[in-house]
């Protein structure tokens, strides 16, 4: 199996040079001296059957030779012979405990790759305790210890894992890594490499089925792309090209985007996002307003850190930021993923104690700070080469990259992409998706606008393009104030109620009809006069008139457009269901019309003549009132333009 591979050379570092001022033989008897010296000679050849031999003519006559013994055990371990390499350094330890302490080391290290944790974190911390060796050695003894001390635990406890290699129509004899997927899971996209020559390939995904990767023309770079991600409404890419003559740095971070029915050119992000120094590895946040990269730029705590940037008010990236030593670490932190919750975080890194090399973690968002990392797991980690993980929308499903197949096939390592059932405690919240279109409601015609939600304790916003459709991807299990504007346009206003997991797998599409301000001035355009626009996010304490907090949201877009448009008169009306008599309810929506009235007062509507307000009752339904869905529909506040007379 693949391990750190500085330890498949340190057994001949520490024994292998027989004759130099560095070897640690002690027999000074002139045969064995020659026989060491051949055996060395073998080994630099990597012949290392004929210089076992060598030690073995020594161990024939003297069979408790120490530096036969010890230089037998690193032949053996550097044929990767650990069983027999252990008894070896055991004999020799047993013989002399205290002749040489890096017999320890080497020991543990054999026990190590036998996965015989427990034992060779013992023979580690020997080693670490006697105070000798050299300072890489002791580092590296360190590192050893730690991911002993957690694969120990770790392998008895293993987290559920049953992964899935991906079909040969994605998998090929080369490397293949970096897989995601869009918010619908129609698409995956993911890295390919011949080579040294990376592309990014698309698969379209039906029935579970996924079809032959493509690389698409309008991802070609001259010095080829990957590191990639895509946005959930798979409008944006934002990928890797590394050495372009465009690039700040040695790597820089480009994007594409579809648009009027084709895709852009790549453009470079720029020199807010990119620097000199190494930059990759994006991930995107869902509603597309943060973007998360490794890189290598000064800084950091370590090689490569993870860093992330969020878009200004007009648009624009700011000067990315470190995530902090909850995530980063002297070592390599790298492939962030964001799920689409926007609150988990998931990453690897060889700067953690983990089962060696690269490990995945994952990080929770906690009021704005990130946990430090959590490794996910023994057998989703081990000493293979793990990473670049990816979580589907509802959190049940991750796909990740490993070597792990042709390790276990014993063909030329490659990297392949896999999936697997993600254990409940490693999941993110469940998410789904809203899909629609906005169009105008007087041309019927597809309109840009902005779209914002609002969950109780953050706004998110969304710009459309010019199609005018959107995909957004929000938390299950909970309740959205949804709002659509535009200038110039009335207020579109709904609530989406997320409350069954199904909503999560099947998502909700919408309609979005947005009406024109009515303007005296502009003659050859109808106008919408009386159009009531029901106000969805407008709530009130059951049975009163007592707005609830969370209406101001939708009472201060309505103040805005007021006052943009200081010549439009306004009705505020209030409804109510058939549930008490007639004139409760009469009563009850005119109050509830009132409260909404004076709260644009307070809020500094200009000009309160053009305001006014009225109750309807029960008297104009939308629905039916013999069901619950229905009764609550006619339960509404709305308003309308009035002509001036």
């Amino acid at each position: 199996m693949f391990r750190l591979q500085f330890i498949l050379l340190l057994g001949l570092l520490c024994w292998s040079s027989c004759g130099t001022s560095q070897s640690f033989i002690k027999d000074g008897k002139k045969k064995n001296k020659e026989y060491f010296q051949k055996a060395a000679k073998e080994a630099s050849s990597n012949d290392y059957n004929k210089a076992i031999s060598y030690c073995d003519k020594i161990l024939k006559k003297d069979p408790e030779n120490v530096d036969a013994l010890l230089r037998k055990g690193s032949y053996l371990n550097s044929q990767k012979k650990y069983s027999e390499a252990e008894n070896s350094f055991a004999k020799a330890i047993k013989l002399a405990p205290d002749y040489n302490s890096l017999s320890y080391y080497m020991l543990g290290l054999t026990q190590y790759h036998q996965d015989k944790f427990g034992v060779a974190k013992t023979n580690f911390k020997i080693f670490l305790d006697s105070g000798k060796g050299r300072k890489n050695q002791v580092e590296k003894a360190t590192l050893l210890m730690g991911i002993s001390e957690f694969s120990e635990v770790a392998l008895n406890n293993p987290v559920p894992f049953n992964p899935e290699r991906l079909p040969e129509s994605i998998n090929t004899p080369d490397h293949e890594y970096l897989p995601a997927l869009t918010a619908d899971g129609s698409q995956m996209i993911y890295t390919s490499r011949v080579n040294r020559s990376e592309d990014i390939f698309i698969s379209t995904i039906t029935n579970n089925t996924f079809s032959k990767g493509i690389h698409p023309p309008f991802l070609e770079m001259p010095t080829g792309t990957g590191a990639h991600c895509i946005s959930p409404d798979g409008k944006t890419i934002i990928f890797t090209s590394c050495q372009d003559r465009l690039s700040f740095g040695s790597c820089d971070l480009y994007y594409i985007y579809y648009k009027n029915g084709k895709w852009s050119m790549p453009n470079n992000m720029g020199k807010i996002i990119n620097s000199a120094a190494w930059d990759s590895q994006p991930s995107l946040s869902g509603d597309g307003n943060t973007l998360y990269f490794s890189s290598k730029r000064r800084g950091g705590y370590g090689d490569s850190d993870i860093w992330s940037s969020t878009k200004d008010k007009n648009g624009k990236w700011t000067i990315p930021i470190n995530l902090g030593e909850a995530i980063n670490t002297p070592g390599k932190d790298e492939s962030p993923f964001i799920h689409p919750d926007d609150q988990t975080l998931y990453f690897r890194t060889n700067g953690r104690k983990g089962m060696g090399d690269f490990d995945i973690f994952y990080s929770r968002k906690q009021k704005n700070i990130w946990t430090t990392g959590v490794n996910i797991g023994y057998p989703i980690n081990t000493d293979a080469n793990d990473g670049a993980l990816f979580v589907t929308l509802d959190g049940t499903k991750a796909y990740y990259t490993s070597d792990k197949y042709s390790l276990e096939n014993d063909i030329e390592p490659n990297l392949d992409i896999y999936s697997f059932d993600l254990y409940p405690e490693a999941r993110p919240q469940p998410t789904t998706y809203v899909t629609g279109i906005i169009i105008d409601g007087i041309t019927n015609k597809k309109i840009p606008a902005t779209i914002s939600i609002n969950n109780g304790s953050t706004v998110k916003k969304f710009t459309t393009d010019n199609s005018g459709t959107f995909t957004i991807t929000l938390p299950a299990y909970k309740d959205y104030a949804f709002q659509v504007t535009k200038p110039d346009y009335l207020l579109y206003s709904n609530r989406i109620e997320l409350k069954e997991i199904s909503n999560a797998l099947n998502p909700d599409t919408l309609t979005v009809v947005l009406f024109p301000v009515p303007k005296k001035e502009v003659t050859d355009t109808p106008k919408v006069y009386n159009q009531a626009i029901v106000l969805e996010n407008v709530l009130f304490e059951t049975g009163s008139a007592n707005l609830l907090p969370e209406s101001d949201f939708e009472i201060a877009t309505l103040l805005k457009i007021l006052n943009d448009h200081p010549e439009m008169i306004v009705r505020i009306d209030g409804h109510t269901d058939n549930v008490g008599s007639k004139e409760d309810n009469l009563q009850l929506s005119e109050s509830r019309a009132k409260s909404v009235y004076r709260r644009l007062i307070e809020l500094g509507v200009s000009n309160t003549q053009r305001l006014s307000y009225k109750g309807y009752g029960e008297s104009v339904s939308i629905a039916s009132n013999d069901t619950p869905e229905g009764r609550k529909q006619n339960r509404r506040t709305e308003f309308i333009i009035i002509e001036k007379k």
